[in-house]
C-alpha cells in the first residue's frame, strides 16, 4: 500500500469508531402503512390523473393515473391504466 492509501485507511477507520451505539428499539411502531401515522387508521384511496395532480404535461403522461389518500394526501402507487385492485377491494 502506498503512504497514501494507509493514511487514507487509518482516517476511514478513525472515524467508523462509535463508543455508543445506540440499537434499534424493538418497541418503535411501524404507523408508515397507516393514514397520518395514526395505527388503525387506514388511508381512504382515491384515482386521479397524473398530469393533473403533478401539473405536468398531459401529452407524455396520458394514461397515467396515482393513487393518493385523500385524507392525508400520501401518493400510495403510480400506474398506467386502471388502478391495481388491491386498493378498493371490497
Amino acid at each position: 500500500m502506498t503512504e497514501r492509501a494507509k493514511r487514507a485507511a487509518r482516517i476511514r477507520d478513525a472515524r467508523n469508531n462509535r463508543e455508543e451505539v445506540r440499537a434499534p428499539s424493538g418497541s418503535r411502531k411501524n404507523t408508515r402503512k397507516w393514514c397520518r401515522g395514526v395505527v388503525g387508521r387506514q388511508h381512504e384511496p382515491e384515482i386521479r390523473d397524473y398530469a393533473e395532480y403533478k401539473k405536468v404535461s398531459p401529452r407524455i403522461f396520458s394514461g397515467w393515473r396515482v393513487v393518493i389518500c385523500k385524507n392525508c394526501g400520501k401518493e400510495l402507487e403510480m400506474c398506467y391504466g386502471r388502478a391495481p385492485k388491491r386498493f378498493f377491494a371490497s
